[in-house]
């Protein structure tokens, strides 16, 4: 007898405190993708990587607190990279994301199209 594997990774992320200069890397490699972050403050370095299936960054359902649905940065001078690999021809990738600020930089790639920003 067979049993189905259910594989799933999921990732919820807030910052606290009021410091500035948080790094972040997460690398999820296949099955059903998910990061939901909120964060604060300056000069941040967030790093996600989703290598196939079905690939979720957050999403934005109008403004509001990012902290309930994910996607919120808020804070000047962070650097984004977002890639999302796509190794099927059925994935689904999303990114969507508030950032209220100014003087980010921003790297998004879907299906592996482009290495540098």
């Amino acid at each position: 007898m067979c049993l189905p594997v259910f594989a799933a990774n999921e990732i919820y992320i807030t910052q606290v405190g009021t410091s500035n200069n948080f790094t972040l890397d997460i690398l999820q490699d296949g099955d059903n993708n998910e990061v939901r972050l909120s964060v604060s403050h300056d000069n941040n370095n967030i790093d996600i990587d989703q290598v196939g299936d079905n690939n979720t960054i957050s999403w934005v359902s109008y403004w509001g607190s990012g902290l309930g649905w994910g996607g919120d940065l808020d804070g000047s001078g962070n650097t984004l990279i977002f890639d999302q690999y796509n190794t099927l021809g059925s994935d689904t990738n999303r990114i969507g994301f508030h950032i209220p600020s100014n003087n980010n930089t921003i790297h998004l790639c879907q299906g592996k199209t482009f290495v540098d920003a």
